[in-house]
């Protein structure tokens, strides 16, 4: 885990190789890619409009995905989206700027991963083989400018972190990143955590409150959908 000044705050991040390649990703808030090209004080949605995208968003299947026979899990993850929301995807005819999907080790877990809004030319989204379409959904919605709900910056007013139910090693992954916020605080965004992530004991990493006690979740914690208020932060972007 290394050091990464991000909205002039510093941050960690985990340093991942690339298999097959010479070079290292950094994974910040356990599945985002971040760099020199990372968008700029950005948190549930992107206030940077420079690294939001605009029009039809092409996409590339990389064999990768042909080969482990990923493409309808993948297709169907699209559909949802688009079917819900004002969101274009097509397929990748020599734009600059693109999505890959590539499947692979995202960062030695099994999941996903990828950059947060356009970050300009080809950007790799790369799943695990086998990931079902609400954990595309989530990859995809990070591609289009979309952050963790659980990292507003008003979150504590709606939610606690209970550090000591933490794995040491992923205590990182949940920081709060100032930037713009959309929408009322949603519990079940496919973009939230579950109430066990990262969990070292099997006991909550994460509780709801009101009134600073806890309380039961008005309608659970992360889902396994497309929710309204994901379609609303879609489109609001």
């Amino acid at each position: 885990r290394l050091p990464f000044t991000f909205a002039e705050q510093e941050y960690v991040v985990r340093k991942v190789p690339i298999p097959g390649t010479p070079y290292v990703k950094y994974l910040f808030d356990g599945d985002i890619v971040v760099g020199d090209n990372m968008p700029k004080g950005m948190t549930h949605a992107s206030n940077n409009k420079d690294h939001l995208w605009r029009g039809d968003i092409p996409v590339f299947f990389h064999k990768t995905v042909q080969d482990s026979g990923m493409c309808e899990v993948i297709n169907k993850a699209i559909r949802d989206i688009e079917t819900k929301s004002k969101v274009r995807f097509v397929v990748y005819s020599g734009e600059k700027d693109y999505i890959q999907v590539r499947i692979g080790d995202p960062g030695g877990f099994f999941g996903g991963s990828s950059p947060v809004g356009r970050i300009g030319g080809m950007q790799e989204l790369i799943l695990s083989r086998g990931v079902r379409s609400n954990l595309v959904i989530h990859e995809l919605l990070h591609a289009l400018g979309i952050w963790h709900e659980q990292s507003r910056t008003d979150r504590d007013q709606f939610v606690k972190i209970n550090y000591e139910n933490i794995s040491d090693d992923a205590k990182f992954n949940f920081n709060k990143v100032p930037g713009t916020i959309i929408g009322g605080y949603n519990y079940e965004s496919v973009m939230h955590y579950f109430s066990t992530a990262f969990s070292k004991n099997r006991k909550p990493t994460i509780e709801c409150i009101s009134n600073g006690k806890t309380v039961p979740c008005p309608s659970g914690m992360g889902s396994l959908e497309f929710t309204y208020g994901d379609i609303n932060g879609v489109n609001t972007l």
